[in-house]
């Protein structure tokens, strides 16, 4: 490294040094993406999913970036296991500065008017009910010195999917969720925005194995391919966002969207 480089490297300021941050749904896809980059960053995480093994090395991943990590498996459906979560990082680290919400629950494409009363209920709890479980629980740890609150919306959440009502449904509530928190929590110095992906992540991947073979994805969902022609990797083009929507320079922007994209929603 020359006497430049490293001189500017010593210089680069960590955006989320020594903050404290949980993300949900952390042991794959856009989760994993998102809690390696703010180790990057400087975090402090706290890490939760449903499988422990694909939990446990997400953590490591994460230590062998420099951060200290605590992981958990918790369902987020679930007050009581939210509650346990939240405290339990409180009181390892002594206060809470970021919340991402980043778990869901994703179903098998179908038409609306096959759906099951009980995938609807299941998809809505693990997509929608969870996120606010996770937001009433920071609340209190937030108000005494404010916070950053971002939740993983989607293309769903916004236009509509076809096939995907009830996943939908959560995005398009998660959105009015972060709007309303945004509204609540802005004087106690509390901000809350919302990032709408398009990423390689494990329910994309999954999608695309049930369609038939040659069928493009993009049609499937009923949009063209994105300007610049490939789903983001969670990792290097869709953590950033959320990195910048939970540092000080996104300190004047709160009830926000924010599609990365590619461009499908904006120039479509």
């Amino acid at each position: 490294m020359t006497v430049r480089a490293d001189r500017e490297e010593s210089q680069h300021k960590r955006s989320l040094e020594g903050r404290v941050a949980i993300v949900t749904g952390a042991s794959r896809g856009l989760g994993r993406g998102i809690a390696l980059r703010f180790a990057e960053e400087g975090a402090i995480l706290s890490l939760c999913a449903r499988s422990e093994p694909e939990l446990a090395a997400v953590a490591e991943e994460a230590r062998a970036r420099g951060a200290r990590v605590h992981h958990r498996v918790c369902d987020v459906t679930s007050k009581a296991a939210v509650e346990a979560l939240v405290a339990s990082t409180a009181e390892a680290e002594g206060r809470i500065d970021i919340l991402v919400n980043n778990a869901a629950y994703m179903a098998v494409p179908v038409p609306l008017d096959t759906y099951d009363e009980q995938l609807w209920e299941d998809v809505l709890s693990g997509g929608l009910t969870s996120a606010f479980l996770m937001m009433k629980a920071v609340y209190p740890h937030m108000r005494r010195h404010g916070g950053r609150i971002v939740n993983m919306t989607s293309l769903g959440g916004i236009r509509g999917v076809k096939g995907a009502g009830a996943y939908g449904a959560a995005k398009t509530g998660l959105i009015g969720l972060s709007r309303a928190a945004a509204n609540d929590w802005g004087r106690d110095g509390i901000r809350v925005n919302c990032v709408a992906p398009m990423a390689m992540s494990d329910a994309w991947a999954s999608f695309m194995k049930t369609l038939p073979p040659g069928t493009d994805p993009w049609a499937a969902i009923g949009v063209r391919s994105n300007t610049l022609g490939y789903v983001g990797d969670p990792e290097r083009d869709i953590a950033p966002a959320v990195v910048f929507l939970c540092s000080d320079d996104a300190r004047y922007i709160t009830g926000a969207v924010l599609p990365v994209d590619g461009g499908l929603l904006d120039v479509e």
